[in-house]
């Protein structure tokens, strides 16, 4: 179980990459991910323990069945992670100095102060 935190942090350094490349802030891409992470791998242990009961740990022939549910916890995570990085790909680039028309969807304004 070693490789979940790894994966976090791997999908977490692409997302906060791909959010800086354009331009926007990563922090709430990063924060939705990783609560859905966590959301993810709780869902799992509850249905683990709704299925095998609370004791699933003291039985060593359970302990091989839980270890199969590991890929598709993994697969949903990843998912999640295409999920995000579709969301930040579709946005616009907006670090172009030259275009006065792209701004930050922080409401950044113009400097209008030319028309005075």
């Amino acid at each position: 179980m070693f490789f979940f935190p790894f994966i976090l942090v791997l999908f977490s350094f692409f997302l906060h990459k791909m959010a800086t490349e354009k331009g926007v802030s990563p922090w709430g891409y990063l924060v939705g991910f990783i609560s859905g992470f966590f959301v993810i791998i709780f869902a799992t242990i509850a249905a683990i323990i709704f299925f095998y009961g609370i004791h699933v740990l003291a039985d060593a022939d359970a302990q091989k069945e839980v270890q199969s549910l590991t890929p598709f916890t993994m697969l949903f995570d990843f998912l999640l992670f295409l999920y995000f990085r579709r969301r930040i790909d579709r946005l616009p680039d907006y670090h172009d100095e030259d275009d006065d028309n792209n701004l930050p969807p922080n409401g950044g304004k113009k400097d209008l102060s030319y028309f005075r």
